[in-house]
């Protein structure tokens, strides 16, 4: 996703200045569009990683209670 952002990002640039836009301009609106695109993948990033981090707790508590006695493990699920 980042590859095709960066691959629009040098067309768009290409094809501004063939229609003689401004260095500032360009830039400007470069600018903006790398911000837009590294927030999103940024987004999508993070949530992976998150829900990788989720799963591998939910793993070691599932394990932790496991391999405590039967009555309390019990008492620890009520509270929970």
């Amino acid at each position: 996703m980042a590859i095709v952002g960066l691959i629009l990002l040098v067309v768009m640039v290409v094809a501004l200045a063939i229609l003689k836009w401004s260095a500032d301009d360009i830039a400007t609106l470069g600018g903006i569009f790398t911000g837009i695109l590294g927030t999103l993948v940024g987004a999508i990033l993070g949530f992976q990683v998150g829900s990788a981090g989720k799963k591998k707790a939910e793993r070691l508590a599932r394990l932790a209670i496991e391999a405590l006695p039967p009555d309390k493990a019990k008492e620890i699920m009520r509270s929970v």
